[in-house]
């Protein structure tokens, strides 16, 4: 007899740790030398922030810090600051995950917009503090535009591409949410 759900559980956590890989390897591709004022969005945050509303249960608290951190060091980031602000992001929207599912995507949105401002603040609060370069207002206003008006683009992706949807409420229980 084969335990579904345990494979479930771990072959969502496996698609995850890819798409966060593939998130965080999009921005260190070469682009064309005339986009040099064009800002990404933060991928990263996006595929986290949507996942975890999602399926908080295959997106737990250490697989995102493993991600996260990576990202830091792939990205030439201080090592673990912008993974400590995206795990205090994720873990204030897991927090509001369960009844996210009965909301509007209005008000997932603007959680994830509030959330993520937050911790881009936090980010710059603390490289400023540290007397570490702190990027331009300009750069981190337009990260913030252009990841929050990608935000629903990643959600639509990640539930018609990739198939990451509420659970059914039958299959919603105690695990939802947890941080297993």
């Amino acid at each position: 007899m084969t335990d579904t759900s345990g494979m479930m559980l771990w072959g969502g956590r496996a698609l995850y740790a890819v798409l966060a890989l593939v998130c965080i390897y999009l921005p260190l591709l070469p682009v064309d030398p005339g986009l040099r004022g064009v800002v990404l969005p933060d991928l990263f945050f996006l595929l986290s922030a949507a996942w975890v509303i999602r399926r908080p249960d295959t997106a737990p608290f250490w697989l995102i810090a493993i991600m996260a951190f990576i990202g830091d060091m792939m990205l030439n980031r201080p090592p673990g600051l912008w993974a400590f602000c995206l795990l205090a992001a994720t873990e204030a929207i897991r927090m509001r995950a369960f009844d996210q599912h009965e909301r509007m995507f209005l008000q997932e949105w603007i959680a994830a917009t509030l959330v993520f401002g937050a911790a881009l603040a936090v980010f710059h609060l603390i490289l400023f503090v540290t007397l570490v370069p702190v990027p331009s207002n300009g750069w981190t206003m337009r990260l913030f535009l252009v990841t929050v008006i990608s935000y629903p683009i990643a959600v639509l992706v990640l539930h018609w591409v990739v198939r990451i949807r509420f659970p059914e409420p039958a299959k919603r229980g105690r695990s939802f949410g947890a941080m297993s």
